[in-house]
């Protein structure tokens, strides 16, 4: 177990602070308690015992990433800036947008001992992507992936840094997929999900302003449930739903999240929509708080 305070710019406690263990990796998220106090739990830990995540303000657009060594496992502490957003496109040789493209954006984080992946999200029409929770002064170097007829094709920009409280977006220059073309992609589109056919749980009759949709394997279907229910239980919104959806049959048990039989639209794992179905997130791992709230048509600004 490690423990990790999360303070704000003035180094006051942020109760209900939202944190996410990007390695070991785990899907879910912990939630500090009212003195801004959070424990995190690990049946096992990499070698050097290092632990990487980041942390979101449950309701304004602040957050921050870290790294806890072994020897700060009882006495870490994160302090919480003003988040910004990076946008930019995944286009080909020509400057034609490629939709469906991955883009990945990692860093070399102090006391991290290596590169830290922190985000993965995809491009959407006109290849433009956007991340709208990226942690000033924290340098991102981003890369672009997609598959073609000759396997999957990279590129790369140069790093990008942000300031805090930066107002405008930060364009980052094109990631340039030579000879590749759009691949399938649900960003930007509308995913009639509610259509679904229903296996746990009920569809309420009137939509949410925001659902956060994940598509898991059968076989970790337990795990990914349990997650979302956490996930609806720290949000505490009733405009924010949660929906897992599997490919199989599944055993509920005890689940009360709802769930639903079908296939992913894309190539992503993770999508939120919202109030109409439209894709405002996908990728392949929860979407950050600042997403769902604008999506819930309420974020802190």
């Amino acid at each position: 177990t490690y423990s990790l305070e999360v303070v704000d710019a003035n180094e006051e406690p942020v109760a209900g602070a939202i944190v996410r263990v990007l390695e070991p990796a785990q899907f879910g998220w912990y939630e500090a308690d009212e003195n801004g106090l959070v424990e995190l739990s690990f049946a096992t830990l990499p070698a050097d015992g290092r632990v990487v995540g980041s942390v979101e303000h449950p309701q304004r657009r602040e957050g921050a990433v870290f790294a806890i060594s072994r020897e700060r496992s009882d006495d870490a502490i994160v302090q919480l800036q003003l988040l910004t957003t990076v946008t930019g496109r995944v286009t080909n040789e020509n400057d034609s947008g490629i939709e469906g493209a991955v883009v990945e954006a990692s860093t070399m984080l102090d006391g991290a001992g290596g590169i830290v992946t922190l985000w993965r999200t995809t491009s959407g029409s006109g290849g433009r992507w956007s991340w709208p929770a990226a942690v000033p002064h924290v340098a991102l170097a981003l890369q672009a992936s997609a598959v073609d007829e000759t396997g999957v094709v990279t590129g790369q920009s140069a790093p990008v840094t942000t300031l805090p409280g930066d107002s405008a977006p930060k364009k980052t220059d094109a990631l340039v997929l030579p000879g590749v073309k759009s691949q399938r992609a649900a960003l930007d589109t509308k995913y009639e999900w509610r259509k679904l056919p229903v296996i746990c749980g009920s569809l309420s009759a009137d939509p949410t302003n925001a659902t956060v949709i994940v598509h898991a394997p059968v076989n970790q279907y337990t795990v990914f449930a349990d997650g979302l229910a956490n996930v609806s239980r720290v949000l505490r919104r009733q405009d924010v739903s949660v929906a897992i959806v599997v490919n199989g049959d599944v055993d509920c048990g005890e689940s009360n999240v709802l769930t639903l039989r079908g296939n992913a639209p894309s190539r992503g794992t993770v999508y939120l929509v919202n109030a109409r179905s439209e894709v405002v997130f996908e990728g392949f791992d929860l979407p950050p708080v600042a997403a769902i709230l604008d999506a819930a048509g309420s974020a802190g600004r």
